[in-house]
């Protein structure tokens, strides 16, 4: 299937909220983690007999030595949904302390550092694996499903091949990227102060 046979709209929103642009928690469960979570019910409801995913390239993260990827999912009608982004040990070491460091009226959402966190700008799917692999990646998405859809967790995950995931992961951070909208500091400022 090539990959304009898939439907990338809904990763594409949720990367471009989370990530290519600021928005308030409400936004950002308006754009991102309701439709998330229906397609999950969907799934559970129709109990496919496999799950198929994807990720992105690793990306290296310097100042940590970790790294991290974004995981997706497919659902039914080709739609493609983003889960969460992957983190490594290191990574997911570094960023909890810098978090617990920026968000300290959040500790106790940090107290495990190998906990998923799904907050308003991200969700955090941290394996006490490093580096990433596929198996640890995968074991990530299983750790997102217990919690967000357990009764899909043990249903077998089939990885579409590297050719169509890196030109799937190309074309959802580009489409998220050309259709961001322009937003001043200022704005991003008073959307962030608006929802701590």
């Amino acid at each position: 299937m090539a990959p304009s046979q898939y439907d990338i709209s809904l990763a594409v929103q949720a990367i471009r909220t989370l990530f290519s642009e600021m928005h308030s928690n409400e936004d950002c469960s308006q754009f991102v983690w309701k439709p998330i979570q229906f397609w999950l019910q969907r799934l559970t409801e129709e109990n496919p007999p496999t799950l198929t995913c994807f990720h992105e390239n690793l990306l290296p993260d310097e100042e940590s030595g970790g790294h991290r990827c974004d995981a997706y999912l497919v659902v039914p009608g080709n739609k493609i949904i983003y889960l969460g982004t992957i983190q490594s040990r290191k990574e997911a070491e570094s960023q909890n302390r810098w978090l617990k460091e920026t968000f300290p009226e959040r500790d106790k959402d940090l107290a495990n550092q190998f906990a998923m966190v799904r907050w308003w700008n991200m969700c955090r799917i941290p394996v006490d694996a490093e580096p990433l692999t596929l198996e640890t990646i995968e074991s990530g998405v299983r750790m997102y499903l217990q919690e967000l859809a357990p009764a899909l967790c043990q249903t077998p995950i089939v990885w579409l091949p590297e050719e169509k995931r890196r030109d799937l992961s190309f074309q959802i951070n580009y489409q998220a990227k050309v259709t961001a909208k322009r937003q001043s500091d200022e704005e991003k400022i008073e959307i962030i102060a608006d929802d701590l």
